[in-house]
Order: C-alpha cells, then sequence, then structure tokens
C-alpha cells in the first residue's frame, strides 16, 4: 500500500504528528511524508491512502492545504482513501475553528472516501510544544486508520 502524509506546520507541531504517525504506519507500506507546498500530483497518484494534517490558524487551515485540495483533480480524489488531522491549542472548537472539519468537508463534497474520522491534536499554548501525551494518541490514531483500511480492496481497485 502506498501512504502519503500531507501536512504543513509553522512551529514543528504537525510535522511532529505526521512524522509519528508515518513512523507507527511503517509496517504497512510505503510511505512518503511530505510539505503541503512541496506536493505534485504524481505522488497523489500513487497513493492508496492519503492523510491531510494542518494546524489550525484564525479558524481555518493554512493556505497550503487549501490550495492542495482545490488542485486535487476529479478523477483522483473518488479513487483515494483520506484520513484528517489538525494540530491547535485547547479551547471551543468555536474559537478555535476546526480545520479537520474543513479538510474532512472539502474531500466529502467531492466524493472522497474518509476512511476515519478526523482526529484534532492539542498544543500547549498558541505555539506549542505539543501537550503531555499527543504523541501517543497520534500513535493510536495511526493503528485506528490501519484497522480501517481495507488492503486488500484498495488493491483491487488500483488494479482495475
Amino acid at each position: 500500500m502506498n501512504i502519503l502524509i500531507i501536512y504543513y506546520s509553522s512551529f514543528g507541531n504537525t510535522q511532529l504528528i505526521a512524522e509519528s504517525i508515518a513512523e507507527t504506519l511503517r509496517d504497512k507500506g510505503y510511505i512518503r511524508l511530505i510539505m503541503a507546498d512541496k506536493l505534485n500530483h504524481a505522488e497523489l497518484q500513487q497513493a492508496d491512502l492519503v492523510i491531510v494534517g494542518s494546524p489550525i490558524y484564525r479558524h481555518s487551515s493554512i493556505d497550503a492545504v487549501k490550495a492542495l485540495l482545490k488542485e486535487v483533480p476529479d478523477d483522483l480524489i473518488h479513487s483515494i482513501k483520506v484520513a484528517a488531522f489538525d494540530v491547535h491549542h485547547r479551547m471551543a472548537r468555536g474559537k478555535s475553528g476546526s480545520t479537520e472539519r474543513k479538510i474532512t468537508e472539502d474531500f466529502q463534497k467531492d466524493g472522497v472516501n474518509m476512511v476515519v474520522p478526523p482526529e484534532s491534536f492539542f498544543v500547549v499554548g498558541h505555539t506549542g510544544p505539543l501537550e503531555e501525551g499527543e504523541i501517543e494518541r497520534a500513535k493510536e490514531w495511526a493503528m485506528f486508520i490501519a484497522k480501517h483500511v481495507d488492503v486488500h480492496s484498495i488493491k483491487r481497485s488500483r488494479e482495475l
């Protein structure tokens, strides 16, 4: 299975979560970890599973992630499985926004198969570091994703 983890990280916290997810999933297939602004669509074409992560900034995801979502070709978006996460400091959802909800809505309106509900990870203050236990939660979430991805159906759909 080809797993593509796309993230944007302002202060390194989202990158730490993305790296933890990649480390946890490394025995599930080929892993590619890449910043959103460095992604090319050839990499998306090879992905069976895409995990997207972004910090929350002013109630929304960073522009690089927004641009990525808008540029995914329609024919690709229907063939990949997607999971999404965000990183922000803990506060009421109405005050912090919800990148993972926005990412999910953007993907689902185009018919993407979200394999698990989105997840939020938390930092201390506005810039971090990550709250205690968040790396472990990221690893648990990665295993949750792995349990919900049917590797055989992914391989069959790519062969058709």
